[in-house]
């Protein structure tokens, strides 16, 4: 039986809501329990299946976009709650945290005071972000809490500050500029 067009529009945004209610079901479950892991994994995979469908369905939109940003914020908030309380977090690093967090907020009010929208762009910095805070769970104990971090917050900067640069330097807004 073949899905109607209209149905498959739907999918992909509602793929990106799980995430989002699964992400906030991760603050109730002890971080390393298979419960845990499951849904960490399933948040990731919804991650992919999501702009891989739409894609593939040719039903992408601005909407679908952003909803598929603002879940990927979600999770990315989540996680890093979670392990800021379980972790030994250096001052250091609490900072540079800090820093990228003060940098992707300015990118997000300078693209609702130019584009009168929150702006996220799916640029490559920013989906290999996503892929090292993910596999952080699954690297972090074999490669060190600082190394990891290190190399997380160094892509993390430069992909923060690539896109307050197209914010700022672009006429107009599009959502999946790969670099600046």
């Amino acid at each position: 039986m073949l899905m109607s067009k209209r149905l498959k529009k739907y999918i992909p945004n509602v793929i990106s809501c799980i995430r989002i209610v699964i992400s906030l079901f991760l603050i109730g479950i002890e971080p390393y329990t298979i419960g845990f892991l499951i849904l960490y994994i399933i948040c990731g995979l919804t991650d992919i299946c999501d702009g891989f469908l739409a894609r593939k369905w040719n039903v992408s939109s601005k909407y679908g976009a952003l909803l598929d940003s603002i879940a990927d914020l979600f999770f990315d908030m989540v996680v890093l709650y979670i392990f800021i309380q379980i972790l030994e977090f250096t001052i250091w690093m609490l900072i540079w945290i800090g820093v990228i967090v003060v940098i992707r907020c300015i990118s997000i009010l300078i693209g609702v005071i130019k584009y009168h929208t929150v702006a996220f762009i799916h640029t490559n910095g920013n989906k290999l972000t996503g892929i090292l805070l993910f596999c952080f769970l699954i690297l972090m104990k074999p490669v060190g809490l600082t190394l990891m971090v290190i190399v997380i917050c160094i892509v993390a900067i430069i992909s923060a500050i690539e896109e307050l640069m197209i914010m700022i330097s672009s006429v107009s807004l599009d959502r999946d500029r790969k670099r600046l």
